[in-house]
């Protein structure tokens, strides 16, 4: 639940816990109130999930993109790529950044899929689920 807005922040209720979310990036492509939208979401997919392979909820569930993900998969996973680095959802790269700040790019095939994950070998090691 949406509370307040303040200077590119959100004051928010998650699962009855008070937050905070920042707008730190891509201010210029979509407004805090777009980007907020964004992440709060009725309903649970947690159910949703369930239904995804199991290889699939692994990766989920402990935060890494896997080859043959859906976008709604990665999204799940990762979060939405930040809109400075990645103006569309439509692109064939999305640009992530692990929490050291190094960057890694999940290239999309022609049938919508995770096709590659393109960083260094230790970042891979970080974020991809073999």
């Amino acid at each position: 639940v949406v509370k307040d807005f303040g200077f590119n922040r959100a004051s928010v209720l998650v699962n009855a816990r008070q937050m905070r979310i920042g707008h730190d990036y891509g201010r210029k492509q979509e407004s805090k109130e777009q980007y907020v939208a964004k992440l709060i979401v009725d309903d649970d997919p947690k159910p949703k999930i369930k239904t995804y392979p199991k290889k699939i909820q692994d990766a989920i569930a402990a935060g890494k993109v896997s080859k043959g993900m859906t976008r709604e998969q990665v999204i799940i996973a990762l979060g939405y790529p930040r809109t400075d680095a990645t103006p569309s959802l439509s692109n064939s790269e999305w640009k992530y950044w692990t929490s050291n700040w190094e960057e890694y790019l999940v290239l999309w095939g022609q049938d919508g899929l995770v096709g590659d994950i393109s960083a260094s070998t230790e970042v891979l090691g970080q974020v991809v689920m073999p």
